[in-house]
């Protein structure tokens, strides 16, 4: 069983040295890989080295691509494998004696979305758990039983709908948002990326994770570009 990590409030957690914080590696590929031994030799070099190797990972620059499509698409590699990130860096409250932790499920809104994302996420691991990715349309916005599925939800920009009745009927089911609007995160989002200078940047809504009963590792939010922590720091 995956080591348990200590209370706190706010729902920020300081994991230190945890090896689930082992993330991406290299400049040039959106899909995670182990931490080189050169960073294993100390605790402090670990938490430098993966700070800093996320932070870079969210800020490659998407203008080189020849074309829009393949433009786009290259953006939802990297993406993904933030998320991947992101859920590596949040706990879900989880039974104490859980010895065989189930599978995490990602929802994902769009089809060519969903289809980057499954790709780097494919047979990837989250606390011994296997990271499940599985497509949402709009007929899931009616019943909610397969949102209500999900350990994680990202909406791209392209998903059109009430972001805020959204959030609001998850409140309190444990499930992580993640998107990529303004409307999205003034809707109660947790996590949104944003672009800046053409790189990709992300921001945090801590009463997100607060209404979930989420904890998020204090690391994650250091790198952020914006943790909001009350509603009148959205619109800013």
């Amino acid at each position: 069983m995956a080591e348990r990590l200590s209370s706190s409030t706010n729902g920020i957690e300081d994991p230190g040295g945890d090896p689930r914080l082992h993330g991406l590696v290299r400049e040039d590929c959106p899909a995670p890989a182990p931490i080189p031994p050169l960073l294993r030799r100390g605790r402090r070099s670990i938490l430098f080295g993966i700070a800093s190797l996320i932070l870079l990972l969210c800020q490659i620059p998407l203008s080189a691509a020849p074309a829009p499509d393949e433009k786009r698409y290259k953006e939802y590699e990297v993406k993904a494998a933030c998320i991947y990130n992101f859920l590596k860096f949040v706990e879900w409250p989880r039974p104490e004696d859980d010895k065989d932790p189930p599978p995490l499920t990602l929802g994902v809104f769009g089809k060519d979305v969903h289809r980057v994302i499954e790709k780097v996420l494919k047979n990837r691991t989250v606390r011994k758990g296997k990271v499940r990715v599985i497509r949402l349309t709009d007929k899931d916005l009616k019943d909610y039983k397969a949102v209500f599925g999900c350990d994680a939800v990202f909406i791209p920009d392209s998903q059109k709908m009430d972001y805020k009745k959204f959030t609001a009927r998850i409140s309190r089911k444990n499930i992580l948002t993640i998107g990529e609007s303004k409307e999205f995160f003034e809707g109660n989002g947790t996590i949104n990326f944003v672009l800046v200078d053409k790189k990709i940047r992300f921001e945090i809504n801590l009463a997100g994770v607060r209404n979930n009963k989420l904890k998020i590792s204090s690391k994650i939010l250091r790198i952020a570009k914006r943790v909001v922590r009350d509603k009148d720091e959205q619109k800013k």
